[in-house]
């Protein structure tokens, strides 16, 4: 067994990430529409050199259907550059209509999560949907998020996680069926799913976002996304709201969205490395939760780590970003630190874990309903 690497991160650490980047400013380059005095909910768009995907991602919030909702769309650019008439972003833009539009740049490059955060500063809604700039939310996305958070307590929900699908989803097995049938009830995750689940919780919880709402107010006194943990943040972020802050945060059980592959970051080599990294330091932390999640590392931590790593090296084998493929994958065993492979002790987890994923459904078909409190949010 390799020794596995120590990677220390501070999970527990409750901080203001948000003033990092304080002193660059986003300057408003393009506004379309009236902004209404109350927003519900800012469907944010951080993007950067990636004009083709952001015209497919704004083309799925154009195409949204009616909704009693009062909405508007922000995208927030982490690329200063002219937006004369001939060029794309600026055709791109002029091209929405009927919808109450703001486009800001950053004066300067402020990162992935720093300009996430920044997306929450900059929204105008009670709500922020966040959408990745080569994602698509589907076209009754609003109209089924109305029914969601007229019902819930604004101050108590942090974060809910609306599913994503990918493209190549074709709705033949069973449990997609009943994703698309439900899909607007709601699963509470509390802390004892988290510690069931372990680092898997990280990727139903957490990445791809399409069209997760956060919400603003619990987010901005949170302290944003914690950019030292680059690339998994985003995943993390909920545990930490549920673990440190006590805040409630919910999942879809169905999707709504769909989550592109196609020339993501996930691909390219530092990502792959900073996810490896990011996974031996997690292990860490969550070995010292409560006594389920004790009591899971102790049995499942070869598993856990055999689960993720073949997750990595898919991305590893389909990546045309890569060229040393086999060199990369020995790196990213030697980071994790690679256990022994038991194939019993893996058979046990895999049924483990399918069987607690339909527990969580089943509760949110069931008792889903009953977790709306019937009070409108604020």
């Amino acid at each position: 067994m390799r020794k596995m690497v120590d990677y220390k991160n501070n999970y527990s650490e409750k901080k203001n990430y948000f003033v990092k980047w304080g002193g660059v400013k986003s300057v408003l380059k393009f506004c379309n529409g009236e902004v209404p005095d109350k927003v519900d909910i800012s469907i944010c768009i951080p993007t950067f050199k990636r004009v083709e995907e952001l015209a497919k991602a704004v083309q799925s919030v154009n195409l949204q259907g009616k909704t009693r909702l009062v909405w508007n769309l922000i995208i927030v650019d982490n690329e200063l550059s002219e937006l004369d008439g001939d060029s794309p972003k600026r055709k791109l833009l002029e091209a929405v209509e009927g919808i109450s539009l703001k486009y800001y740049q950053n004066e300067k490059n402020i990162g992935l999560f720093g300009n996430w955060n920044r997306c929450i500063e900059l929204a105008d809604g009670n709500w922020v949907s966040m959408l990745h700039d080569d994602d698509l939310i589907d076209s009754d996305y609003l109209k089924t998020i109305e029914s969601i958070i007229a019902n819930i307590d604004y101050k108590s929900v942090a974060y809910i996680k609306t599913g994503a699908r990918t493209e190549e989803t074709t709705f033949k097995s069973k449990k997609d069926c009943i994703r698309l049938k439900y899909r607007s009830r709601l699963v509470r995750y509390r802390m004892s799913d988290v510690e069931l689940l372990g680092p898997a919780s990280i990727g139903i919880l957490g990445a791809p976002s399409c069209g997760t709402l956060i919400n603003r107010q619990i987010f901005l006194k949170a302290g944003g996304y914690n950019e030292e943990h680059y690339p998994c943040e985003d995943a993390y972020m909920p545990v930490k709201l549920i673990n440190l802050y006590g805040y409630k945060v919910y999942r879809t059980v169905g999707n709504l969205g769909t989550y592109q592959w196609n020339d993501n970051v996930s691909y390219k080599k530092e990502t792959l490395i900073g996810d490896a990294r990011e996974l031996n330091s997690y292990l860490e932390y969550y070995r010292r939760w409560g006594k389920i999640a004790k009591c899971c590392f102790k049995l499942f931590r070869n598993e856990i780590i055999w689960m993720a790593y073949g997750g990595m090296e898919n991305l590893v084998r389909e990546s045309k970003y890569i060229v040393d493929k086999e060199a990369l994958l020995h790196e990213l065993q030697d980071t994790i630190g690679m256990p022994k492979k038991r194939k019993i002790h893996m058979k046990i987890y895999i049924f483990f874990k399918r069987l607690h994923s339909w527990i969580l459904i089943g509760r949110g078909i069931i008792f889903g309903r009953n977790y709306a409190k019937n009070k409108k949010s604020t």
